[in-house]
């Protein structure tokens, strides 16, 4: 199946709604950002549905111990759909448990600095992507 949608979606799991609003606003020019705030009452579908309809797509994770193996798993569920899904963890003591390949950012990271990483690691992803696709395409395969 080919993938719709080119553009990074990337899901922010911040605790604090001010500071969310903010970030997304932010990667409006080069990614379509959710609030992962916006799942309340219906479940990770959603999320796993997008996630399937990008070329691309993310989970910025502020680590929260409470909620840490919630997220987990849901990233867990994101990678084994979409190859080119990404965790970005900001504040997590270490790397157990994270899908392969995320990224990591200590706590007092600024916003700047966070967005400026998903910006440069988006791009390389859709190129990355890209080139699966294409390859896929040569070799006579559905990408």
């Amino acid at each position: 199946m080919t993938t719709p949608f080119t553009t990074p979606t990337v899901w922010l799991a911040h605790p604090g709604n001010h500071a969310s609003r903010s970030l997304l606003e932010r990667i409006a020019p080069f990614a379509e950002g959710h609030d992962l705030q916006e799942l309340n009452g219906t479940g990770p579908s959603r999320l796993l549905h997008d996630v399937g309809q990008h070329a691309t797509a993310w989970m910025v994770v502020y680590h929260n111990e409470d909620q840490v193996a919630v997220w987990q798993d849901l990233a867990r569920q994101c990678r084994e759909i979409n190859d080119c899904f990404r965790c970005l963890v900001i504040g997590a003591p270490g790397t157990e448990g994270w899908p392969e390949d995320s990224l990591f950012l200590p706590a007092a990271a600024l916003s700047t600095t966070i967005i400026d990483r998903l910006r440069v690691e988006s791009h390389a992803l859709r190129m990355t992507s890209t080139r699966r696709r294409h390859i896929a395409r040569l070799m006579g395969q559905r990408p």
